[in-house]
């Protein structure tokens, strides 16, 4: 384990809020969508042509939120496109931000 209890396989990733995080590390289950928008622990991921952590989405067009190497916040992946948009400052930010409906994709 490295930093704030990030497993060395996420070490690259600006990480630790979701591994010290009881509930993130469980998943963030969102009733309307059906769907994890934060991935339990078995669900991670690493999108390597990205470097992507993607730990969890909002279910339309295969879409994930997750870290990017070397950079602050959580972002949204948008895999057709290849795009990477920010989308908070941290994961907290990004579920409450969700569950409000200030952010979407």
């Amino acid at each position: 384990m490295s930093e704030q209890g990030v497993p060395e396989q996420f070490s690259a990733f600006a990480c630790g809020e979701y591994f010290a995080t009881d509930a993130f590390r469980c998943g963030v289950f969102e009733v309307s969508a059906q769907v994890y928008i934060v991935a339990p622990i078995e669900q991670l991921r690493i999108v390597p042509e990205h470097s992507f952590l993607a730990v969890g989405r909002p279910g339309v067009d295969g879409i994930e939120f997750g870290y990017v190497a070397g950079q602050p916040g959580v972002w949204a992946l948008y895999p057709s496109e290849g795009r990477l948009v920010p989308d908070a400052q941290s994961l907290a930010g990004l579920v409450s931000g969700w569950t409000a409906g200030a952010i979407s994709v």
